[in-house]
C-alpha cells in the first residue's frame, strides 16, 4: 500500500485492518489482495471525510450508527464524483460495492462487540445501520448509479479485431514459439529464449481458450503435472459427438483450471502447442526453482497479462 495519509489511516484503524484479515484469510492470490488493499483505502478516504465533517468521528467504527448513514452517503458520493446537476456518477461502480463493503465492516464489528460487555447500545446501533444500508442504499445510491454504469456500456465505443489482424498474430506467435524452441533445445541455459517460450505459450492458450489472462497465470506446476492428459476420454460422452468432433478429440489435449468465483472451466492444448508446452516444463528446472506457478515472474508471482510491463 502507499505511504500516504490514506494508506496510515487505513493501518491504524481496527476495523479496517480486521476487514483486511477477514477477507484476504484463504485467499491468497493477487487479484484478491489487489482488491483488498483497494477497499482498504476505500474506507481510509470515508473515514478521513467523516473526520473533517464531523470532529467526533475518531475510528471507522464510530460512523457505523444510523445518524451518520447521510454522512456515509456524502462520502460515497464524493468518492464516486456524484453531480448534481446532472444526477451522474463518474464511478458507478465503486457507488454500487460500496454498500456491500459497508454491510461487512457491520458485520465484523458486530461480531467483536458480541465479545465486549456493555456494548448493547453499539451492537444495536450497528444493526439499525446495516439495515438502513440493506433498504435505502439501493434508493440512495444504487439505483442512479446502475442507471449510469448501463449508460455507459451503452455509449461505449467497442473496437474489435480484424480477421486479418489476427491472423498475423497467430502466425508471428508461432513463428516466435518455433525459434524459441529450437534456441533453447539447442542451448538448456537460454534464459532469453526460455522467456520468451513462456511468455509465447500463455499467449497462445488465452487466444484460443478465450480465457481471462489471470486464469492462465495461476496454474501451478504441481497441478498440471497430476493431470492425466493421455487418458481423459468418455465412451458415453463420445457418442454425443460428430465425426468432427471426435477427430478435434483425439488431436487437442483438455484440462481444467480454476475460474472466476472457484469454477471449474476448460482449457485446450493444440498438438504443437502440447509439444512446446511440455518441452517447456522440463526445462523449467534449469531456471526456477522457488515458484510454484507455471508461468511465474522472476519473484514468487505469476504473470500479470494485462499488465505488459510484468510479461
Amino acid at each position: 500500500m502507499r505511504a500516504d495519509d490514506i494508506g496510515l489511516i487505513a493501518k491504524k484503524d481496527p476495523l479496517i485492518y480486521k476487514y483486511a484479515y477477514s477477507y484476504s484469510k484463504g485467499r491468497h492470490s493477487k487479484g484478491n489482495l489487489d482488491l483488498v488493499r483497494q477497499n482498504m483505502r476505500r474506507l481510509a478516504k470515508l473515514l478521513q471525510y467523516a473526520q473533517k465533517e464531523n470532529g467526533e468521528i475518531k475510528k471507522l467504527i464510530d460512523i457505523l450508527r444510523p445518524c451518520h448513514f447521510q454522512l456515509i452517503i456524502a462520502g460515497v458520493n464524493k468518492m464516486a464524483q456524484y453531480n448534481t446537476e446532472t444526477e451522474s456518477y463518474d464511478s458507478p461502480t465503486l457507488a454500487i460495492n460500496f454498500g456491500t463493503l459497508i454491510k461487512k465492516c457491520c458485520d465484523l464489528a458486530y461480531v467483536d462487540l458480541l465479545q465486549v460487555t456493555d456494548t448493547n447500545e453499539q451492537r444495536k446501533d450497528i444493526k439499525i445501520l446495516k439495515k438502513l444500508a440493506e433498504s435505502q442504499w439501493a434508493d440512495e445510491v444504487s439505483a442512479q448509479a446502475i442507471t449510469n454504469l448501463n449508460q455507459n456500456k451503452w455509449n461505449k465505443e467497442e473496437l474489435l479485431p480484424l480477421t486479418s489482424d489476427l491472423k498475423k498474430l497467430g502466425e508471428f506467435l508461432q513463428k516466435t514459439s518455433e525459434k524459441a524452441f529450437h534456441d533453447l533445445n539447442a542451448n538448456e541455459n537460454d534464459l532469453s529464449a526460455y522467456t520468451t517460450l513462456k511468455d509465447v505459450i500463455y499467449t497462445q492458450i488465452i487466444l484460443l481458450n478465450r480465457r481471462r489472462p489471470a486464469e492462465v497465470a495461476q496454474l501451478k506446476v504441481q497441478t498440471f503435472k497430476s493431470i492425466d492428459l493421455e487418458n481423459q476420454k468418455n465412451s458415453e460422452f463420445e457418442e454425443c459427438l460428430t465425426e468432427t468432433e471426435k477427430i478435434l478429440l483425439e488431436t487437442y489435449s483438455r484440462f481444467v483450471i480454476r475460474g472466476k468465483r472457484g469454477r471449474g472451466v476448460p482449457v485446450l492444448l493444440s498438438p504443437e502447442m502440447r509439444k512446446r508446452f511440455d518441452f517447456f516444463i522440463e526445462k523449467r528446472t534449469n531456471f526456477v526453482n522457488n515458484n510454484d506457478f507455471v508461468f511465474h515472474t522472476s519473484g514468487k508471482g505469476f504473470i500479470d497479462g494485462t499488465n505488459p510491463c510484468s510479461i
